[in-house]
């Protein structure tokens, strides 16, 4: 009966060491393998952001000339089906003129007497584009 009760006490032990070891190696492939995968996913996320946000901008950058080499005054402009938001010409390189500007009906402006800077600081994620002209 004794030699019966180490057998089966060994057999046990080894049954338990194979099983931790095994769960151990799986538990640390399992977590490499989702750990690469994961970052997998975030470089084709950033890729396809950037290819994205490249076209973004290149239909803004369409839009605006096309709105610029169309010599209208900017308040008869529609921005409406636009990438565009607003378009605005400046006062002494500092002011916007409000006579001379469009926006798109989703943009809201704080003050009718806003400095380029102030508008800059109230909206910090705009994709600006600018020409300097000489009208």
């Amino acid at each position: 009966m004794k030699i019966n009760a180490r057998l089966l006490l060994l057999t046990f032990t080894i049954v338990v060491l194979v099983t931790v070891s095994s769960s151990i190696v799986y538990y640390s492939l399992t977590n490499k393998l989702i750990a690469a995968q994961q970052n997998q996913n975030i470089l084709n996320s950033t890729n396809d952001f950037i290819f994205n946000f490249q076209l973004a901008v290149e239909e803004i950058e369409d839009n605006y000339k096309q709105i610029i080499q169309s010599n209208k005054k900017l308040s008869l402009v529609n921005l409406q089906n636009e990438y565009i938001d607003f378009v605005f010409t400046l006062i002494n390189d500092s002011q916007i003129n409000f006579d001379n500007y469009a926006a798109s009906s989703n943009l809201n402006i704080r003050s009718r007497h806003l400095s380029l800077i102030q508008f800059m600081q109230d909206n910090p994620n705009i994709i600006f584009k600018y020409d300097v002209r000489d009208d």
